[in-house]
Formats: C-alpha cells, sequence, structure tokens
C-alpha cells in the first residue's frame, strides 16, 4: 500500500486509537515481555560452573538466535501450509513440550549459593531423586 494510503487511513482513526495504537505495543514490550525474556539468561547465568560459564553462556545465546533464526525462516511457509492459525498451535505445542521439559529437567537454585549449585549438578540432578537438603530437612522431622 502506498504511503499516502497509509496516511489517509491513519487520519480516519479517531485521536484516541491512534494513541493507543502507537502506546498499547510499547506498553506490553516494557511491562510484560522482559518477565520471560530474561528467564533462559539469569538461569544461564545460576547453572554452569565457574570456569564453564562464559562458555556455556555463549552456547546458549548461539542456540537461541539460531533458534529464532529457524521460526523467522519456516514462518511464512508454515503458515502458506498451516493457515496462521495452524502455525501459531505449531509454535505454542513446542513452547508446551518445553515449558514442561524445563518443569521436570531444571534444577531449583532459589536461595542457593553458586557452590551448593555446582555440587548439586555434580553429583548429577535427577528431577525423580530427592534433593539431599530435603532428606535432611525430612530426617529432622522439618518437612516442607
Amino acid at each position: 500500500m502506498p504511503s499516502s494510503k497509509k496516511n489517509m487511513v491513519y487520519r480516519r482513526l479517531p485521536k484516541q486509537d491512534r494513541v493507543l495504537g502507537c502506546n498499547i505495543p510499547g506498553l506490553v514490550h516494557h511491562y510484560l515481555l522482559p518477565g520471560m525474556g530474561t528467564v533462559p539468561w539469569i538461569v544461564n547465568s545460576e547453572i554452569y560452573p565457574l570456569k564453564y560459564r562464559g562458555i556455556g553462556g555463549g552456547i546458549a545465546a548461539v542456540a537461541n538466535w539460531s533458534s529464532n533464526l529457524v521460526v523467522s525462516e519456516t514462518f511464512l511457509t508454515l503458515t502458506d501450509h498451516l493457515g496462521s492459525s495452524g502455525t501459531f498451535l505449531l509454535f505454542a505445542g513446542f513452547s508446551l513440550i518445553g515449558l514442561v521439559s524445563i518443569f521436570l529437567l531444571v534444577p531449583e537454585t532459589k536461595g542457593l549459593q553458586f557452590s551448593e549449585v555446582e555440587k548439586l549438578l555434580e553429583k548429577g540432578y535427577s528431577p525423580f531423586k530427592k534433593s539431599s537438603k530435603k532428606v535432611k530437612k525430612e530426617k529432622d522431622g522439618h518437612s516442607s
């Protein structure tokens, strides 16, 4: 659409709609996106041992940007074949698989020092066995 036609459509909107149309995406970006957008970077800063933190963060960044590239390159083709609803459902399914995987496989590090996280991972983390911290509390009679 030529810019003059876009401009005409824009001018037909009431001023309040133009203001909302320009500001809502900025507000969403400012308030909602930082919530989940920073999670992978926070996990990366906590999960790797100090001597591997740089290389681990680098590998995670490459994986992140590679995933972004795959989504960007396949989106239009998938939209042509599956439709927009099917494409978003497919990506939602991948997101759900990722969420369940993270819930099951990534250990809780809240309240732990970096050295404690390193020891937890050196022993081999399994989501199906009790951590030593929980076992100690249960032995003392302080189950949470």
